[in-house]
């Protein structure tokens, strides 16, 4: 987005948040009223005053404050028949405010002996005053939703896409034993219920594991095409690694078609032999067979034994343009532990892993030397690293340098002729990244990176240990053949090793195989070496498969209309959304006590302006819904039980109405001291967090 349209949504988020505030203090205002507490000033925004109203007087340019002192002073019949009230418009429109006669949050010893001022209200009357703020957020918010709701908001369905290797999704085990051998959620599967409510959108999922009890299970039911009955599986969410929140390892789907032009889109379909498609196409076909499902082209790549896909797109002006893609060889997923508590995913052969590899250079990091196609022969103190060991080091290293070396091809994809290139140390950001998009060498070259041990789902790496490991090959060795026949990348290893392992006899315990290797050092020789490979190591590799070669996030993400069928339905979804929002909102506090929510996961004013601009440029719809969402949520902290909070003033005179007498002034005085500490240090500590987060982008 330009600067111009970014300042644009910035005042649309400013001038949407300001509403929100407004309406909190206009509920205060009407119950003042009802209440029959003389209301000073309802004020729109902070600071000087830009111009006001106040009934009686008129329209003044800045306050008339001094104008109807001086009536009173000087002619009281006059200044009888001028509202108290001022209503005024104030210089930095960043929310609102109610002064009442007699009430200061920050000095709870000022008293007003008025007949009409706070202290003179009876305290019921005085908690319906404190709690009707509250209750308009809540009847704006259920306002904004019956409005989204019948207008539509395009959202998520209920859907999974990608699976994370080895996370609690792709390891969970059906609840029925009658569903043995569908483990694991995959990529397609509906989610029909959620601890036995069913979801609106994949939003559902998210909440649902990002604020569930430490270490409870929830239960996940999905519909699986081709299997009759719905799968129950009951799953565990596990704190991420990187976001350090619960997650269960799933993503949204993807629809059939390709995401908007980009330079790195058309790279990137240029690579999978895409180049005459243009962005925003639509899948029509696959194999002849009509399917505008991402998801029919994953079950096309897995049934077709490494045969070409011929696939249809149709076009925005609606022409159709055919094209091939070759599956590519699915490798073995598993997962290595990087630091203590800190375990990443990981592709690999029988514990052969690939090396760290440049896929896209952005101009920060071609300026820094790197280059499309680099493999790195070292990043920081790790030779010839794994994807997972190389971006690890990486992200340990961020705002420092850090030594890289690279290998790059002088013939596309072949490194028998490849020149060795030291890069010095490279800047990381605060992010940890240098700006490439990183993948690895897997189908480039038979290069191994640095060993480790990948250990599947639910195993530890000492139990998984490949008989790979007692080749002692170091990190930078490339296989050249296999049995005699040449390999040039992982695919063609892999395809190698079943042609060698084809005449095992079923009751064979293992088989040798030779390959002929390349160590890394200057002016080395190849040499063959006698490889036993076990039983279980053979069958595992007799089990892979193939894959899409297009990724998932070439397509954009499958949508759908959240739209009531009529007005009822319509006021139903806001009030049961305005109750979901309402009961999280409560839960994330207590998660936060529970330590699975972190207070660096809370956002502040800056992060809720960045998010508020995004979701501004999205459309009005959204950015309702966002405004609806940010209601509910000041309703919610603003009841807390914190002095300074209406939710705290509401405990005090709660403590009145029951006993007789107002808590005391020290003891008021202390209380607020405190909450203004806690508050103010939230405040500095979320502030932080957003601009950390924004600068590390």
């Amino acid at each position: 987005m330009s600067t111009l349209a970014d300042a644009g949504y910035l005042a649309i988020m400013i001038a949407g948040f300001t509403l929100v505030i407004v309406v909190h203090e206009l509920g205060h205002l009407i119950a003042a009223r009802w209440a029959g507490i003389r209301v000073l000033a309802f004020a729109v925004g902070f600071g000087r005053a830009l111009f006001s109203y106040r009934p009686g007087l008129g329209w003044r340019r800045g306050s008339s404050d001094a104008e109807f002192q001086s009536l009173q002073r000087d002619d009281p019949a006059t200044a009888s028949r001028v509202s108290p009230t001022e209503y005024r418009w104030n210089i930095l429109p960043l929310g609102g405010y109610v002064k009442m006669l007699g009430q200061e949050d920050g000095d709870p010893s000022a008293r007003s002996e008025a007949p009409d001022s706070f202290q003179s209200c009876p305290p019921w009357k005085r908690l319906v005053v404190m709690s009707a703020g509250v209750a308009f957020n809540v009847i704006l918010a259920a306002v904004l939703f019956i409005v989204v709701f019948s207008a539509g908001m395009r959202a998520e369905p209920a859907r999974i896409g990608f699976v994370e290797p080895n996370s609690p999704a792709a390891a969970a085990t059906p609840v029925h034993a009658s569903s043995a051998g569908a483990s694991g959620l995959r990529p397609g599967d509906t989610v029909t219920a959620i601890d036995g409510v069913r979801p609106d959108s994949f939003y559902d999922l998210v909440l649902a594991t990002v604020i569930g009890r430490p270490g409870r299970e929830i239960e996940i039911t999905v519909v699986r095409e081709g299997v009759p009955d719905p799968l129950s599986f009951r799953i565990t969410p596990k704190e991420s690694p990187e976001t350090r929140i619960q997650s269960i390892g799933v993503y949204p789907a993807s629809s059939g078609v390709l995401a908007p032009r980009s330079p790195e889109l058309l790279d990137r379909l240029a690579r999978a032999g895409l180049a005459a498609v243009p962005p925003d196409s639509a899948l029509a076909a696959v194999n002849g067979v009509s399917t505008t499902s991402f998801y029919a082209l994953d079950a096309a790549a897995r049934a077709s034994r490494g045969r070409p896909l011929h696939i249809d797109f149709r076009t925005p002006n609606g022409s159709t343009i055919p094209a091939t893609i070759n599956p590519t060889a699915e490798l073995q997923t598993g997962a290595v532990t990087l630091s203590p508590g800190v375990r990443a995913p990981i592709r690999h052969l029988l514990g052969f892993a690939p090396v760290l590899r440049v896929e896209h250079a952005t101009e920060r990091a071609a300026a820094l030397g790197l280059r499309d196609g680099d493999v790195f022969a070292r990043v920081g103190d790790i030779e010839w690293p794994s994807f997972a060991q190389g971006i690890a080091e990486i992200r340990r290293n961020k705002d420092k340098s850090i030594p890289i070396v690279v290998v790059r091809s002088t013939a596309e994809g072949n490194l028998d002729h490849a020149t060795r290139i030291d890069l010095g140390a490279l800047p990381v950001s605060s992010a940890g990244t240098i700006g490439f998009s990183a993948g690895d060498s897997a189908g480039s070259a038979m290069l191994l990176a640095a060993p480790e041990s990948p250990a599947p789902a639910g195993e530890s790496e000492r139990s998984s240990r490949y008989s790979t490991a007692s080749l002692g090959l170091p990190p930078g060795t490339r296989i050249l053949r296999v049995n005699g026949a040449t390999v040039h990348d992982f695919a063609s290893f892999r395809e190698a090793l079943r042609t060698a392992f084809t005449p095992v006899v079923p009751e064979a315990r293992s088989h040798a195989v030779t390959l002929t290797v390349l160590p890394p050092h200057e002016n080395a020789q190849p040499f063959e070496i006698v490889w036993n490979v076990p039983r279980r190591e053979i069958d595992a590799v007799a089990a892979l498969g193939w894959l899409n070669p297009l990724a998932e996030d070439l397509f954009v993400p499958d949508q759908i209309v959240l739209r009531a069928k009529d007005p009822l339905g319509a006021l139903t979804m806001g009030l049961r959304e305005t109750h979901r929002v309402m009961l999280t909102t409560y839960l994330t506090f207590v998660r936060l006590f529970q330590g699975s929510v972190k207070v660096e996961h809370l956002q502040g004013p800056v992060g809720i302006a960045h998010a508020g601009t995004i979701v501004a440029s999205q459309g009005l719809i959204k950015f309702l819904f966002f405004l609806a969402l940010i209601s509910i949520n000041l309703a919610v902290v603003n009841f807390l039980p914190l002095p300074v909070l209406d939710g705290g003033h509401v405990c005090f005179l709660l403590y009145e109405q029951i006993t007789g007498r107002p808590v005391s002034v020290g003891v008021q005085n202390v209380a607020t001291i405190a909450a203004l500490l806690l508050i103010g240090s939230v405040f500095l500590l979320t502030t932080f967090n957003d601009i950390a987060r924004l600068f590390g982008r």
